[in-house]
């Protein structure tokens, strides 16, 4: 069995373990993205994918991380800014215990780094476009300001760099990254992705991994469309998705019927395994 395979297995009972929690507590989740389009197109992973992804709404995502908690089984970790401080990222993973998953970009942080699944929240944003873009380049102001406050703790230092002037600007940059503080940063920015979350939207999307126009656009989908669910195969078992998958995969992929070249079916977080 290739070592991809092993990931693929691990993170198939991680989602086992999601789904049973899920199930349990009557919260509405729906597979994601290319875990999405693995059960479609393969009824199962993308032979080349090496994680899953899930979604909900918000409210949906604050219930589960508050009864993940209690619920999850001790062979799992439940990943968030809260459980795990040096963890910069505004959405959960699901880390399984005693597992290892090499990523060169987490190298320097002290976190758990077991083979994991993502849970993302989705957020709504405003149907009136000056709201909208004045949520979405705020969130991408903080969070850029957010992320490089958190890398740059973890930077290596500057004492092998020959020039003297670029030196004296990167550890001014390094500074100023570090005045706004971590934990306010972190909340401002929940603000922002929640605050059109108690109004009447009629879309929501991802914003905790990106807010670029291509992305967000990709991903928006009607807040209805996720309590609007059918069940699709995957590695033999049976888990919820958009009844509208097709519409769903298509305005994230295109054809997504068509496989793409051979030097694109690779992992994503796995540049090689080995």
């Amino acid at each position: 069995m290739s070592k991809l395979r092993e990931i693929q297995l691990v993170q198939l009972q991680i989602l086992t373990e999601f789904d049973r929690i899920c199930k349990k507590h009557d919260i509405t989740y729906q597979l994601f993205a290319g875990t999405l389009l693995g059960a479609v197109r393969h009824k199962g992973f993308i032979p080349w994918d090496d994680d899953v992804d899930v979604c909900m709404l918000r409210s949906e995502y604050d219930r589960f991380l508050e009864i993940a908690q209690q619920e999850l089984d001790n062979e799992f970790f439940l990943q968030t800014t809260d459980t795990d401080p040096e963890y910069y990222h505004q959405f959960a993973r699901i880390r399984k215990n005693g597992t290892f998953f090499h990523q060169h970009k987490y190298e320097r942080f002290d976190i758990h780094k077991g083979i994991f699944i993502d849970v993302f929240p989705l957020d709504a944003i405003s149907d009136n476009v000056i709201a909208r873009c004045m949520q979405l380049s705020l969130i991408r102001s903080v969070r850029y300001v957010y992320i490089q406050n958190s890398i740059l703790k973890k930077r290596p230092p500057l004492h092998n760099e020959n020039n003297i002037g670029l030196r004296f600007v990167k550890g001014l940059y390094r500074m100023l990254f570090k005045l706004p503080g971590f934990l306010p940063l972190r909340k401002l920015l929940d603000s922002l992705y929640c605050c059109n979350n108690t109004k009447n939207r009629r879309y929501v999307t991802h914003l905790t991994n990106g807010v670029q126009n291509k992305r967000w656009k990709k991903y928006r989908i009607p807040r209805d469309g996720l309590s609007e669910s059918i069940v699709f195969e995957f590695e033999g078992h049976w888990f919820p998705g958009p009844r509208d998958a097709d519409a769903c995969l298509t305005q994230l992929y295109g054809n997504y019927h068509e496989l793409p070249p051979k030097e694109q079916q690779v992992p994503n977080h796995l540049k090689a395994i080995t």
